[in-house]
């Protein structure tokens, strides 16, 4: 099996020279490292090396490389033989679902009392569709999901290619739009697995990828039409809102969490890969970076918990919520 290895180095936010390493799977990469590379360095200096290396080198590689940040990104059983004292264990990513096979009256029980306010003023002004005719699947690729996805990731900007969407998402399941004064301005497209009775929420988007949609709620609203079809119409056991990286901070996780969502593992190949975050509790950018992004960790058992950083001079963050089924409590880890 082969892993990447890379290693940039820059300034952090008080202008300390510091390095970064990522160590691990392909697709960390895309997700994982792009995240914490870009929070923990300011201004980018260089890109020491980037390689392609044989897992059986993954713990020479380590002992050469003393970075300030490690990011070792490897299956379970492999990261738990490099795991030293100190590191902190934690899923590659996360996923967060409702368990819609409650009912509407039981989620919204669960629901933070502030969405449930807002999903009742946003139906007075949205109103949702299902359809599955092909025309509208793609006027919302071409008009939605792609322009939102450049208009909020940039170069970063990661999905499906259209016709994967097409034929292994939209033809495998569902098509939602929401429609404001008869105008169609957000939707997504989700895929059914008939055998577990579960909806993947895969694709999202908004008209032309305008900030006004996101504003005025009509992407909000998507996500409550989903519950409210799965409970309903559709019969549908589990809605999984998919995955985000295991950070407190991340807007995504905080989003999605007002929704009645649960964290889980995420039910494909990002199951069993676990993250080893490595660091030098000498370096002051290192602490504030920790202590400013409370991180979701697991342990052998693969029970989630938040995982909060303090030192002598700093408190832990304990004003930035975890709660939620799937992770039910917390540590604080000082860095002395």
């Amino acid at each position: 099996m082969e892993v990447i290895l890379y290693k940039s180095r820059g300034l952090s936010k008080s202008g300390e020279a510091i390095k970064f390493l990522y160590c691990g799977i392909k697709e960390g990469m895309t997700y994982i490292k792009n995240y914490i590379e870009s929070g923990f360095i300011n201004e980018m200096l260089e890109v020491i090396y980037e390689e392609t290396i044989d897992i059986d080198k993954v713990n020479d590689s380590l002992l050469k490389n003393d970075c300030d940040l490690s990011i070792i990104a490897l299956p379970k059983e492999r990261v738990l033989t490099i795991k030293k004292e100190h590191d902190q264990l934690m899923p590659l990513r996360i996923h967060q679902i409702v368990r819609t096979e409650l009912g509407m009256n039981e989620i919204k029980k669960r629901m933070s009392k502030r969405e449930v306010k807002r999903y009742e003023k946003l139906k007075s002004n949205f109103s949702f569709q299902v359809r599955h005719d092909n025309k509208s699947f793609f006027d919302f690729y071409k008009n939605m999901h792609k322009p939102t996805m450049n208009t909020r990731y940039g170069s970063f900007a990661r999905s499906v290619n259209i016709d994967d969407a097409f034929n292994n998402l939209f033809k495998k399941g569902v098509l939602f739009y929401i429609n404001q004064n008869g105008k169609p301005v957000s939707g997504s497209v989700s895929q059914i697995d008939i055998e577990k009775n579960w909806l993947n929420a895969r694709l999202i988007g908004v008209l032309d990828g305008k900030d006004e949609y996101l504003a005025n709620g009509a992407q909000n609203f998507v996500y409550h039409s989903i519950i409210d079809w799965a409970c309903n119409d559709g019969k549908i056991d589990v809605v999984d809102f998919q995955g985000c990286e295991p950070f407190l901070t991340k807007g995504t996780f905080q989003y999605k969490k007002r929704f009645a969502t649960e964290a889980i593992l995420p039910p494909n190949f990002f199951n069993n890969k676990r993250v080893l975050l490595r660091f030098n509790k000498e370096s002051m950018s290192v602490r504030n970076y920790l202590i400013s992004n409370p991180i979701i960790t697991i342990n052998n058992n693969d029970i989630l918990s938040a995982t909060y950083f303090e030192d002598i001079s700093n408190n832990a963050k304990l004003d930035i919520p975890y709660f939620m089924p799937g992770i039910d409590n917390h540590k604080i880890v000082k860095i002395l």
